[in-house]
């Protein structure tokens, strides 16, 4: 239920904030392809880091052992950050749009898992 409402629901939260934001990409028009939309914040990053983020919250419950919970952290981190890498080398974002879609990932799924707490609890009750 988290994976439907988080991800979706981040990348929806990201389009309103570029449009609110209105902020331009660092290159109009890229040597190999044409930049179109707003920069701020970073699309591909925030829904790599609601992904990854959303794939740690089910793998790590399960894993016991120090060594592959520190594989999977670290694996997810890297991931995120190939991708902000990527966006920013390819002249698609500011760093700082980047960095700000990291930081809106991560507080949107932690919002999504304390709320859906009381969901995976039984269900709100009255």
């Amino acid at each position: 239920m988290t994976l439907i409402v988080a991800v979706p629901g981040g990348m929806l939260l990201n389009e309103w904030v570029k449009v609110l934001v209105h902020r331009q990409r660092p290159f109009v028009d890229g040597p190999f392809v044409d930049w179109s939309g707003y920069s701020f914040a970073s699309g591909h990053t925030i829904g790599a880091t609601l992904l990854y983020g959303q794939l740690l919250l089910f793998v790590l419950p399960v894993l016991k052992a120090r060594h592959w919970r520190f594989l999977f952290i670290f694996s997810a981190i890297s991931l995120v950050g190939l991708v902000g890498f990527s966006r920013v080398a390819q002249g698609a974002h500011f760093l700082t749009d980047v960095l700000a879609a990291i930081l809106f990932g991560i507080i949107w799924l932690a919002l999504c898992v304390v709320l859906g707490k009381p969901i995976r609890q039984g269900g709100l009750r009255s």
